[in-house]
């Protein structure tokens, strides 16, 4: 027989072989952990290089994040953690217990602990977000996200840090994925951080930084992970970290990045700079490197995505004058409904600016042209000046894309976007001082002699001439002459014709978009206030009563607008300056 110590030496040999053959749970569920146990973690202190911190386990708040999501709450340590405390840029760090996978780093306390105390997201909510679909690509909107914690919660977590004097205003919130920009001028700086901060994400000025397209890094866990959102002449780049690599399908974060659900953004490597230590909140300097292939996720356990082909971005051309002299500049902005007009923004200011015009006394003369499916462009032409003028150029220049990107009508994605600007360095405005005729009283087929009076910006006074040959079958009756610079001339337009700011299809809008008069046309028209109607956009002068009653009723008959006044003639005197302001006569036609 053999001896009892043999039998335990066979038992103890089969027991590891065993161990050995079985494959092992790569992930650790909540209900495992316990206080004090102890782990590492992975992330990118500096380079592209994974290195490791020590983890300690201080509790689990259940149902914390929504009924079924846990929180499990750490304290870090190890490489700059106790100088620096929880890192943003951390966001997806893993964390193993025993060789398992538990979870990312992802959430932080506000006012921040002295110790590097952490929310960790735990992996099995992390894997939901995949089981969501990543080969469909779906542009969503933004939102923020952030935990403000009731007496309820605030015990919770007194009770697992031990901790019973927790401020009062003490609030979770996702650990920062900094957005870092590189090279960007004060005016695009100060777009950008306000557009970023709407969507409760934190910009980084990196000022002579770019990206590095030529560098290759590994996506493997604690990588640093890059979400593009401007490439080209200015890049902006979020940070975080891969928490786990499948195949080609990769999760990070442990938070949103924006909520943005179904999605379709360009995922990269990233290279770190430096950590920086801050009392506010310490932060990883970096910058993205190759493009690697694309997020399809920003769920709030996690983002995921593809690695593989890379999303297209909306190609953005400018072209600026200035001087004699031409410079070109091009850029990539995330197709994001509602990020992609204010991102365009930004790279306007960026080019406007590296005229080396901050500020000041400007001139810009802008020519627009927006590419959309289905074959339909957009065009419009522009000029801006005074101390705001590149400022106002640049929020005016968007305002198409915010409307097509709030619309209901199918087929206005933008395709690409180009820009023509030439740049003066002169104040070129003018006010419509004065109007004046030879006679008011006219005749049907007369040639009428107007003068205009305008006020250039610090130069004497200008008469500028206008004849305006009356039609030979006017009507008898009042008459109003009107001068306005084509923006004016607008605003009488959409109040004569309210239903022009209701379109009820895609070809209206466009139209609508494409009709924005010049600044330095000086319009005149001829006025005449009598009510009256439109059907189907066309307007119907000189209705009589019994047709107008008809119309009136509505019905089958059409679409039915009403109209504030008949525009008997209008032409346009090209200026040379941005013009500002409007002015009147009343005239009566005589009968022959």
């Amino acid at each position: 027989m053999l001896s009892l110590r043999l039998l335990a030496l066979l038992l103890c040999w089969w027991t590891t072989v065993l161990a050995q053959a079985l494959p092992q749970e790569k992930f650790m569920r909540t209900e495992e952990l316990q206080r004090g146990m102890r782990g590492v973690g992975h992330t990118v202190f500096q380079g592209t290089a994974v290195d490791t911190f020590a983890a300690e386990i201080l509790g689990v708040l259940h149902n914390y994040l929504g009924p079924g999501r846990d929180l499990i709450l750490a304290r870090l340590s190890g490489g700059p953690l106790a100088q620096t405390g929880v890192i943003a840029g951390m966001s997806g760090s893993p964390v193993y217990i025993e060789g398992r996978l538990i979870g990312a780093v992802a959430y932080a306390f506000l006012p921040l602990p002295k110790e590097a105390i952490c929310g960790i997201t735990p992996i099995h909510d992390m894997l939901g977000t995949l089981e969501r679909g990543l080969d469909a690509a779906a542009p969503a909107r933004a939102q923020s996200l952030h935990f403000e914690l009731d007496a309820q919660a605030r015990a919770q977590v007194s009770a697992t840090l031990g901790d019973p004097q927790l401020s009062p205003s003490l609030t979770l919130v996702p650990l920062n994925t900094p957005i870092w920009v590189a090279g960007a001028s004060p005016l695009a700086s100060q777009a950008l951080a306000k557009l970023f901060g709407q969507v409760g994400l934190t910009m980084l000025a990196f000022p002579g930084g770019q990206a590095l397209p030529d560098l290759q890094a590994e996506m493997v866990p604690g990588a640093a992970l890059g979400v593009q959102l401007i490439s080209g002449d200015l890049n902006a780049t979020s940070i975080g970290t891969v928490t786990y690599v499948e195949g080609n399908r990769v999760l990070a974060f442990g938070h949103p990045l924006m909520l943005a659900g179904a999605t379709d953004m360009p995922m990269t490597g990233a290279y770190i700079y430096q950590v920086f230590a801050s009392q506010a909140f310490s932060y990883k300097m970096g910058a993205a490197t190759r493009p690697v292939g694309a997020i399809r996720q920003d769920r709030q356990p996690a983002v995921a995505g593809l690695l593989g082909p890379v999303p297209r971005m909306l190609p953005v051309s400018v072209l600026l004058r200035r001087r004699g002299k031409e410079e070109s500049y091009r850029f990539g902005v995330l197709p994001h409904r509602d990020l992609a007009p204010g991102l365009t923004q930004s790279v306007l200011l960026q080019t406007l600016e590296s005229a080396e015009r901050l500020d000041g006394d400007a001139t810009v003369q802008v020519h627009a042209r927006l590419h959309l499916g289905q074959g339909r462009v957009l065009d419009r032409d522009q000029i801006y000046s005074g101390p705001q003028a590149i400022i106002v150029a640049a929020e005016d220049l968007i305002g198409p894309m915010r409307v097509l990107s709030q619309s209901e009508f199918s087929g206005l994605v933008p395709d690409s976007l180009s820009f023509e600007l030439e740049l003066g360095d002169r104040i070129s405005t003018a006010q419509v001082l004065g109007l004046r005729v030879e006679r008011p009283a006219l005749k049907g087929g007369e040639l009428l002699q107007a003068s205009i009076t305008l006020q250039p910006y610090q130069q004497p006074l200008v008469q500028q001439a206008v004849e305006i040959l009356l039609p030979a079958d006017l009507a008898p009756g009042p008459l109003v002459l009107r001068v306005g610079s084509g923006g004016v001339s607008r605003q009488w337009e959409n109040q004569r014709r309210p239903e022009l700011l209701q379109p009820r299809n895609a070809d209206q809008l466009l139209a609508l978009l494409g009709q924005q008069e010049r600044d330095d046309d000086l319009v005149v028209e001829l006025y005449r206030p009598e009510p009256s109607l439109s059907l189907n956009g066309r307007e119907l002068p000189t209705l009589p009563p019994s047709a107008r009653a008809v119309l009136d009723q509505g019905g089958s008959i059409g679409h039915v607008g009403p109209i504030k006044g008949r525009v008997l003639l209008r032409q346009r005197v090209r200026t040379p300056y941005a013009l500002e302001g409007e002015q009147s006569l009343e005239l009566n036609v005589r009968r022959p």
